[in-house]
């Protein structure tokens, strides 16, 4: 077996074959939805940020494994646009598991990142998140998994300011907005994902599917600034769960989960669930749901030494809903 590191330029054909054969029994449980060839190609090829830094094991053609420093383009508080990696898309072919290959990729991609200077930042799942910690990754902090009703959190939510106006976007509209933001983020305290329009755009309608996703648009009259935040509508075990993906610059102190629940009770949707930093502000109403039945605890990690990514996880404030919200 041959194993290498690369920076991304085309899809191979056996990258979209080992992302099906490892992610299908995921999608069979209900637990999200398969992507097709060409939104995975759009993923890597059409990137904002740049190309993918990829570890690959193949045997012959057939590719084994593979893991992923994906870039992300981020705002400083100072104005100036840097980049940094997140570590995703492993994946080990299920007759390959159980014989050490992820370890190897994942030593691989980690030595080839710290020599590129970036930061580099990863939420690992359960099963992968113990390989991280043998490698000398730290966890810095966690992001809470909260549930909430979506009617409590409506009728808690009509008390916000007058000042404060909501209003459901098209994705060009999105777009648009995203723009506009960018321009007036001059403000911001912390750290942020650099969301323009390009991004909105490759995020959810080149990757995935725009009518997948509600984006509500959210204006502050009194102030130059506002939100966009995305959320979908999510079967679990027959009950539709409003799901909050992303949020687009904030920095106002108006509860946006109170505000997207709101908005959710439009379509029928009874509860909710989001990923919050516990440094942002809960909502009132929201509970924490119990480590045990978080399919996918928020586990911010980062390179051990490595006082460039540590600071980034320090700074940054992290809302996510399926990994790639920042």
């Amino acid at each position: 077996m041959e194993l290498s590191v690369r920076q991304y330029s085309k899809i191979d054909p056996e990258h979209y074959s080992l992302f099906r054969a490892t992610w299908a029994p995921h999608v069979d449980r209900g637990q999200g939805k398969m992507l097709d060839p060409d939104q995975l190609r759009r993923f890597y090829e059409e990137n904002p940020a740049g190309p993918a830094v990829l570890a690959v094991a193949t045997e012959g053609a057939q590719w084994q494994g593979a893991i992923a420093g994906i870039p992300t383009l981020l705002d400083d508080v100072d104005g100036t646009v840097t980049r940094a990696y997140q570590i995703g898309d492993f994946m080990v072919h299920p007759e390959a598991q159980g014989k050490g290959l992820g370890r190897k990729l994942l030593d691989a991609l980690s030595r080839e990142l710290k020599a590129m200077e970036d930061p580099v930042y990863t939420f690992p799942n359960r099963r992968s998140i113990g390989l991280f910690f043998r490698l000398g990754y730290t966890e810095v902090r966690r992001l809470d998994l909260l549930g909430y009703s979506t009617h409590l959190l409506r009728s808690l939510s009509g008390r916000r300011a007058r000042h404060i106006e909501t209003d459901r976007l098209s994705l060009s509209e999105a777009c648009e907005f995203a723009d506009t933001l960018g321009k007036a983020s001059g403000s911001a305290q912390r750290r942020g994902r650099h969301k323009d329009g390009g991004f909105i755009d490759w995020r959810y309608a080149r990757v995935r599917t725009a009518t997948d996703y509600r984006f509500l648009g959210i204006r502050d009259r009194e102030r130059d600034g506002g939100a966009i935040l995305v959320w979908t509508p999510f079967k679990y075990r027959g009950v539709t769960v409003q799901v909050i993906v992303d949020s687009v610059s904030w920095s106002g102190e108006t509860s946006l989960v109170g505000i997207a629940a709101a908005d959710a009770v439009r379509e029928g949707v009874a509860a909710g669930i989001c990923n919050l930093d516990r440094g942002q502000r809960r909502p009132v109403g929201a509970v924490t749901v119990p480590k045990r039945l978080d399919p996918r605890p928020g586990r911010l990690l980062v390179p051990g030494e490595d006082p460039v990514s540590m600071s980034l996880a320090q700074q940054a404030t992290f809302t996510t809903g399926d990994w790639m919200g920042f």
